[in-house]
């Protein structure tokens, strides 16, 4: 169990480079369905990379969504914000 602010944190760190771990969702009877829409909208809008909106996976079946999480490849980003020297 976590809270919203635990997942968008550890999604927060994927993409900042803390770890390389997918993270998954299960969305039951589509509970998250408002969470996804918006970072789509996120990535529509060029608010969101592509890259990183692809580290939160969402899925209705537990073990379809830890199958489809360990194919997962997870980018290392050096330069995230148009600087050079990431972490």
């Amino acid at each position: 169990y976590g809270t919203w602010e635990e997942l968008l944190e550890v999604t927060t760190q994927a993409v900042l480079n803390y770890h390389r771990k997918p993270v998954g969702v299960v969305d039951v009877d589509g509970y998250y369905a408002p969470l996804k829409a918006m970072l789509d909208r996120g990535v529509q809008e060029r608010f969101v990379r592509p890259m990183h909106r692809d580290m939160l996976r969402f899925g209705e079946d537990p073990a379809a969504l830890l199958d489809a999480l360990a194919t997962v490849e997870i980018p290392k980003v050096e330069d995230w914000l148009g600087k050079q020297g990431g972490r």
